[in-house]
């Protein structure tokens, strides 16, 4: 901002007994007040971003994540948590979608990951009674996975059994997740003595 004065110097002046006539003269100043420089900063273009990919975990396996901060310039973390650091480690019992916001000077990004947790049943079905008599034999069938390991070191999906015992079978998923079945009670009766036939008196 400039602001100017001007001040005229009288047009006559007595010089003894010569007068001398002066023309006026403006004099003008400025003032200038100084500006202090505003740096201004453009929010970072960089956008959150988690670097794990959608993955599965088998249940009972912590995983962690972890949001790169690389290109931010004061970042605040916030994960669906409630967490504030760049990695977080979690153990989720079901399926679950985790967020990482990202805010920097009040621009705020977000990302997100799926881990899915693979959960394999096992289970034994027999194909008929599981108490029989000797000579019999059951048939027992796991439930469908990718590899399968029985009590008896089978590796098949079924077995035929014919001794008593208990069986049991630890079933292996795609993932590479296991799970075990509970045992299923075989008992194999023995056939009883051959019958005979004693006579009372004489048989002809």
């Amino acid at each position: 901002m400039s602001s100017s004065f001007a001040k005229s110097l009288p047009t006559d002046v007595a010089d003894n007994s010569n007068r001398t006539r002066i023309h006026p003269v403006h004099i003008t100043a400025s003032l200038r007040k100084p500006v202090s420089e505003a740096r201004i900063v453009k929010p970072t273009s960089v956008v959150a971003n988690i670097i794990q990919s959608d993955t599965t975990i088998c249940a009972g396996s912590p995983i962690t994540l972890s949001v790169g901060t690389t290109g931010f310039n004061a970042p605040i973390i916030l994960w669906s948590t409630g967490a504030t650091t760049p990695s977080i480690t979690v153990n989720p019992s079901t399926t679950t979608t985790y967020t990482a916001t990202i805010t920097d000077r009040g621009i705020s990004t977000t990302d997100s990951v799926k881990v899915t947790v693979d959960i394999p049943t096992a289970s034994i079905t027999a194909s008929g009674p599981t108490t029989f008599c000797a000579g019999g034999s059951v048939t027992l069938t796991a439930t469908a996975a990718s590899s399968y390991l029985w009590s008896t070191g089978a590796t098949t999906q079924s077995i035929e059994v014919s001794t008593s015992g208990t069986y049991s079978v630890r079933v292996t998923s795609a993932n590479g997740c296991s799970a075990t079945s509970s045992a299923t009670t075989v008992r194999v009766n023995s056939l009883p003595s051959s019958a005979t036939i004693t006579a009372a008196g004489p048989t002809t």
